[in-house]
């Protein structure tokens, strides 16, 4: 990912984001295993993500977000086999995606062990939040039929 963010694209317009996404019954839908992808697709977009849309079907899972600035960010989740994580990101000037999976988690525990150092999170409060907030409001769109969800409206019913 830390390569991906770095390709020569030009300005990012729009990513995909895609893999596992099963669902477990004792947890909201993309929170259990549809996290990862989540992740992934806020990694290359950062925070703006203005609503969402979600089609949900028993294989698989589409939800297009709106980001400031007219961004879109695609997240696919599957769940008819086990496939790699993968974004793809699309700029100005050119496309990228990413060409390898890893599974040397050395950079993540690296992060982590300075987290515990030092208590800071590599990764602001902010955007956290706003990444739970788009999965929630994923889920808040699915039960409306595929009616597009605001985040910020998400945040409001949280606080309460």
């Amino acid at each position: 990912m830390v390569e991906l963010k770095k390709a020569a694209i030009g300005e990012l317009r729009s990513a995909i984001s895609y893999g596992p996404s099963h669902l477990e019954l004792h947890h909201p839908d993309f929170f259990w295993y549809g996290v990862h992808p989540t992740e992934a697709l806020f990694t290359v977009m950062g925070r703006g993500c203005i609503s969402v849309v979600r089609t949900s079907t028993p294989d698989t899972d589409t939800v297009v977000g709106t980001w400031t600035g007219g961004r879109t960010g695609i997240l696919h989740g599957l769940r008819t086999k086990t496939l790699p994580h993968q974004v793809i990101v699309f700029g100005t000037t050119g496309f990228a995606e990413q060409q390898k999976t890893t599974h040397d988690y050395t950079p993540l525990v690296r992060e982590i062990m300075t987290f515990f150092q030092t208590g800071i999170s590599p990764i602001p409060a902010e955007e956290t939040l706003e990444m739970f907030a788009f999965m929630e409001a994923a889920d808040e769109s699915k039960r409306r039929q595929g009616a597009p969800v605001q985040l910020e409206a998400v945040l409001k019913d949280a606080q309460r």
